[in-house]
């Protein structure tokens, strides 16, 4: 098991705080693989705000520790069955088999996964293969004002590399590539940031010809996706351009891509959408504080949870990289987290429990990392907040729970939990280092 035996007699938090990786494990910024033991995420505090990013859980026992990290390492090990590499995976029930942003998600474990020291290499070696994968997918463009850039077909069951063109989906893909170029060699770092780059600039300048079978319109010249107010849009939806606010690729590609690479690239265009895409979610909650799903045209069925979830990476990045934005964030968020406590299912997810394996449950999970952030940040001292997270944590280390709710069996669900698992283990360890 992972957790050495000095750890299982501690908190978490104080395991957290002292881990370390060993050289043969550690790999950081392009230049430093492996060269010397890494520090992955250590406790920071500023002093710019009165919020600062804190790691202290003093709820979670090793007991739970230890749950959550038997959870991750099966989901590592069922990853590698998969074939991921290829991004066209085999042995799941999910119907997409090619989707980039499912894919991404269990790469991302992967990466977590051997970060916190698990997988002996292999994970990384799986992970690192998948982001070679999906470079190799990017189809190159010209932009409006004749920029270098790239888009990927996001799958569900076309030729691959091709397909419907989401930046929604994609923004998930990209966010992982940006852990991959954290973790890669100095070549495929340099490989990885160059489509994340083609990528930026057709979400801000837009294309001359649009991607095949896609309608025959690009944005107007010199803007792409990314709107007046904010929000983001999606690229090309039912088959024709989308141009109006869509909440998913907002969070994805607005607030948590824009918010890695400009860890990555300290670009300042890149910061502004990443802010303005977190800005635009907290002012579009209503008062019941769920965020609402925003799309058009709306689909047929009415999403209550996912949007929440899909956000949470947006707004938990946001907050521990932008000490100007964590008052907005810490202030727009009670009412969600509060809505969270009250409509927590009985697997400690969310959506309708008598369907556990429904796209509102495989999507819910994520949110629980919100509530995680709240309590490391806001408030550690809300039981309701706390008996919440302990409740996630008993239904995702629990083999009849995770086997009703499609853990290790679906591509989709597995990957929220594992990520969600992993952070839990290891605060943050799924996005870059903010050290």
């Amino acid at each position: 098991m992972f957790f050495p035996a000095v750890a299982k007699a501690a908190t978490l938090a104080a395991f957290v705080a002292a881990n370390t990786l060993s050289p043969a494990v550690a790999r950081s910024l392009p230049g430093q693989h492996a060269s010397t033991t890494t520090v992955i995420n250590a406790p920071t505090t500023t002093t710019s705000s009165r919020h600062e990013m804190r790691h202290e859980q003093a709820w979670l026992t090793s007991d739970m520790a230890q749950d959550l990290s038997d959870t991750l390492s099966q989901n590592a090990e069922w990853i590698m069955t998969l074939g991921l590499r290829k991004n066209n995976v085999t042995g799941t029930h999910d119907t997409c088999k090619d989707s980039i942003f499912q894919n991404g998600n269990l790469a991302r474990i992967l990466l977590s996964a051997h970060i916190i020291g698990m997988g002996d290499g292999k994970y990384l070696d799986e992970a690192l293969a998948w982001c070679d994968t999906l470079v190799s997918l990017l189809n190159p463009i010209k932009t409006s004002t004749g920029l270098d850039g790239g888009y990927w077909g996001t799958g569900y069951g076309t030729e691959p590399g091709h397909g419907e063109v989401y930046i929604a989906d994609t923004g998930t893909a990209v966010t992982t590539l940006a852990l991959c170029s954290h973790m890669g060699s100095d070549d495929q770092a340099e490989k990885y940031n160059e489509a994340m780059t083609k990528f930026a600039n057709f979400v801000t300048d837009g294309c001359v010809t649009p991607p095949p079978q896609r309608g025959d319109t690009c944005p107007p010249k010199g803007t792409g996706w990314v709107l007046d107010d904010g929000s983001l849009g999606d690229g090309y939806y039912v088959g024709s351009i989308n141009l109006t606010p869509y909440t998913i690729s907002t969070a994805t590609s607005g607030g948590v891509f824009f918010t890695e690479f400009n860890a990555i690239k300290q670009n300042d265009e890149y910061a502004k959408i990443a802010t303005n895409a977190v800005s635009w979610i907290i002012n579009s909650i209503p008062a019941n504080g769920s965020v609402p799903y925003i799309l058009t045209p709306q689909k047929g069925q009415h999403y209550v949870y996912q949007a929440t979830s899909y956000s949470t990476e947006a707004l938990v990045d946001g907050y521990n990289r932008r000490p100007e934005q964590r008052s907005q964030i810490a202030e727009g968020l009670k009412n969600t987290i509060k809505w969270l406590v009250e409509t927590q299912n009985d697997y400690g997810m969310w959506g309708d429990a008598t369907t556990p394996v429904g796209g509102e449950n495989q999507r819910s999970p994520r949110a629980a990392s919100l509530l995680q952030w709240y309590s490391m940040n806001v408030d550690p001292s809300d039981t309701g907040v706390t008996n919440a997270l302990k409740n996630f944590v008993a239904g995702i280390t629990d083999p009849k729970n995770l086997a009703t709710i499609g853990v290790n069996d679906w591509s989709l669900v597995t990957g929220f939990v594992g990520l969600v698992a992993a952070d839990l283990i290891q605060p943050w360890v799924t996005f870059l280092p903010t050290n």
